[in-house]
């Protein structure tokens, strides 16, 4: 995902973070020839970020990887941050036994004093039944 989110915006930054340094180190690969990338081992708890300083965060696949009593908090350090107006895109399997569902990501996020924008549940084949949801900070 960061060398996408790289080669869509040339002139900004990318910062992607994983809790595996070894998943990280396999990125830093990917995106070597990529000066606008910059990868960090860690959690968006953990690594040292400036609050108001990004204009869209996007989890994908790891919402629900994320300790239950940890969500919150985290989805709150989301929204610091985001500059004004910035945007949170969440994509997440919906299933049962591996996922968590739309209205879970829905309250987390206004709670958090996020506007939801959008949400679209859709199945795939590789990646089966997911939800779609934006959400703009104020």
């Amino acid at each position: 995902m960061t060398k996408r989110l790289a080669r869509l915006v040339p002139q900004g930054r990318v910062v992607g973070i994983d809790a595996s340094a070894f998943w990280i180190n396999w990125a830093r690969g990917r995106v070597r020839n990529m000066p606008n990338a910059d990868l960090r081992v860690g959690t968006v708890m953990s690594v040292d970020l400036d609050r108001g300083s990004f204009d869209a965060a996007l989890f994908h696949y790891v919402l629900h990887e994320i300790p239950t009593f940890e969500r919150a908090a985290t989805i709150e350090r989301i929204h610091d941050l985001l500059a004004d107006g910035g945007r949170l895109l969440v994509c997440e399997p919906t299933r049962p036994d591996h996922g968590m569902p739309p209205s879970e990501i829905r309250r987390l996020a206004t709670t958090a004093g996020l506007i939801e924008e959008s949400c679209a549940e859709r199945r795939t084949f590789f990646f089966g039944p997911h939800v779609e949801m934006a959400f703009r900070k104020r």
